[in-house]
């Protein structure tokens, strides 16, 4: 039941300097749900489903930061899957980060 704060910063790099209608989506690890209302961030819109958070927002070389609160509902090891960007107008311009791992461990009594 502990909470986790999420930080994404965003930019755009190589030879993109703009992206005008950018959709950001973080797919949550198992044993996490985003808390509806807590995304944070110089966005147009977000969107809170079950398994993932959608930001919808442009941008520049500028670094961007949101954040939003998840809510941890098991324990165990968590494959953290990639977050993605992509230009919901123009399909040549995506981008993908990196997967992780993520531990949750119960607090001894």
């Amino acid at each position: 039941g502990d909470m986790v704060d999420v930080k994404i910063t965003v930019r755009t790099r190589g030879t993109t300097n703009t992206v005008s209608n950018a959709v950001i989506s973080d797919l949550l690890p198992g044993g996490f749900v985003p808390v509806s209302d807590s995304i944070t961030g110089d966005m147009n819109f977000s969107e809170i489903r079950e398994d993932r958070v959608l930001i919808y927002a442009p941008l520049n070389r500028t670094p961007k930061t949101f954040t939003y609160r998840a809510q941890v509902t098991s324990a165990g090891e968590f494959t953290v899957p990639a977050i993605t960007a992509n230009d919901m107008y123009n399909s040549g311009i995506s981008a993908i980060g990196n997967m992780g791992k993520f531990t949750v461990t119960n607090a001894a009594h």
